[in-house]
């Protein structure tokens, strides 16, 4: 798999891409640290339904991350509300 032509998953695309100073923050721990292996980023139908903001971090950095796939058991857009509402880079909006 070439991970760095992978796309976003229309359900995760509803939530807005950090930017700004957030993004700098983000990038900026991404290359001090790595890609840390607890956070998988995880695919659903061969797209990114969560991790993309890791995963355009890693393209970024050049940053080889891991996948996992979603557990077919999940409802996708439940799993994807899950994992989003209450992030912190989030707004209330």
């Amino acid at each position: 798999m070439d991970w760095k032509s992978l796309k976003r998953h229309p359900l995760a695309a509803e939530y807005a891409d950090i930017t700004g100073k957030e993004w700098e923050l983000f990038t900026n721990r991404m290359k001090q640290l790595g890609f840390l292996s607890c956070q998988e980023i995880i695919l659903h139908e061969g797209m990114i339904i969560d991790g993309f903001q890791r995963f355009r971090a890693c393209l970024e950095t050049n940053t080889e991350p891991e996948f996992l796939p979603l557990d077919p058991s999940i409802d996708a857009r439940l799993f994807v509300e899950t994992v989003n509402d209450h992030r912190r880079h989030e707004s209330e909006e």
